[in-house]
């Protein structure tokens, strides 16, 4: 009787430990600060409050490993580029990643790297489109996330979209790179 109390206690601490990590769905949200600048020497730098979405897909490759893909969409703010006092860029963003993440009991670390789309649209006073631009770039980030209950999560993370060169005026090439730093949400199903 001893060892099956015993072996059924320990089979619910591994499922309770597991299920930090189980495989499936999750969505989420985020808010959070993006700075962008254009080339290496900073010629224009803009600080923006930024907020998205995402979900993905997580599948448990070893204990404590999981591997998956994830998809989101994120508002990156206005920015006047000094065009001219009447004139604003919308900017933002959906992103496709691969994540990989580590659980050490109810937190964890996690690396993402993919693709992302840029959108620009330049608007003047009338809400106008003048132009509309998108550039795709690659995008990288490493976070940290804990697990509130077995179904939330809380997570802090930092990402980097390398620039694209883009020819500004005839003149030189500019890179466009942006630094983002979130807290956000997961709900896993």
């Amino acid at each position: 009787m001893r060892n099956q109390v015993k072996v059924t206690l320990l089979a619910i601490s591994m499922g309770l430990s597991s299920s930090v990590m189980a495989n499936g769905f999750y969505v989420g949200g985020n808010v959070g600060y993006n700075k962008m600048a254009i080339d290496e020497s900073r010629t224009y730098q803009e600080n923006k409050t930024v907020g998205g979405l995402q979900f993905g897909y997580l599948h448990t490759i070893q204990n404590n490993f999981s591997i998956g893909g994830e998809f989101g969409v994120d508002s990156l703010g206005k920015i006047n580029p000094g065009l001219s006092n009447d004139n604003e860029i919308d900017r933002s963003a959906m992103n496709l990643q691969v994540v990989g993440k580590y659980a050490i009991s109810n937190a964890n670390v996690f690396a993402k790297a993919g693709g992302t789309k840029q959108f620009g649209q330049l608007k003047n006073q009338r809400n106008e489109y003048i132009i509309e631009d998108s550039k795709i770039a690659p995008i990288a980030g490493l976070g940290v996330g804990y697990s509130v209950t077995e179904n939330f999560e809380l997570t802090t993370e930092y990402s980097h979209v390398f620039g694209k060169k883009y020819n500004r005026d005839n003149k030189t090439d500019k890179a466009i790179t942006q630094d983002t730093v979130k807290i956000g949400v997961n709900y896993h199903f």
